[in-house]
């Protein structure tokens, strides 16, 4: 079974920063914590936009409401979000700079340097969304630069040395999360 074997390489190299469900509670250890953009090695350019007229814009977002975001801080990096549903929410890393998740496990420097973002059919080998197409039907599609500034899509190397098997496996388990 490829997903069970999937399963025991996420909780080995994944759930400790994203989490695995447990009793309708994701535990891992760094879960929510922000992992500082020295430790992760992201492009820092989304991060280092923030400043303080954005975060004050932010505290605008639902007024008067209830469920209004009043939180808003800059941080050192980024928080580690769980991956439930992780299948259908690419493109991948804070940026949004790598199209699938088969890439996302590749050295950065295989790593897709251009592709096209909005197209809404799953790549379900790859898992993400297919990534190849500029236009279809006469819907047209960006193009995604990663050269360009902020769209860099280095960091983020955790599972990058792990063998293909073991990354189709790891693949496989996620399409479960």
């Amino acid at each position: 079974m490829l997903a069970q074997k999937g399963e025991a390489l996420y909780r080995a190299h994944c759930a400790h920063c994203h989490g695995i469900l447990k009793d309708g509670k994701f535990e891992g250890e760094l879960v929510g914590k922000v992992d500082p953009i020295d430790r992760i090695r992201t492009d820092r350019e989304r991060l280092d936009s923030y400043d303080l007229d954005l975060m004050m814009n932010q505290f605008t977002l639902g007024a008067g409401q209830e469920w209004r975001f009043k939180y808003f801080r800059k941080t050192n990096g980024y928080a580690n979000l769980p991956l439930d549903g992780i299948w259908a929410r690419a493109p991948y890393l804070h940026n949004g700079s790598v199209p699938t998740l088969f890439d996302l496990l590749q050295p950065p420097a295989n790593r897709p340097r251009t592709f096209y973002r909005g197209y809404d059919v799953l790549d379900q080998e790859k898992v993400g969304f297919v990534s190849t197409v500029a236009e279809e039907a006469g819907r047209h599609f960006a193009l995604f630069d990663t050269s360009v500034k902020g769209n860099g899509n280095g960091g983020h190397e955790y599972g990058t040395e792990l063998a293909a098997d073991e990354k189709s496996a790891l693949i496989e388990f996620m399409k479960t999360l």
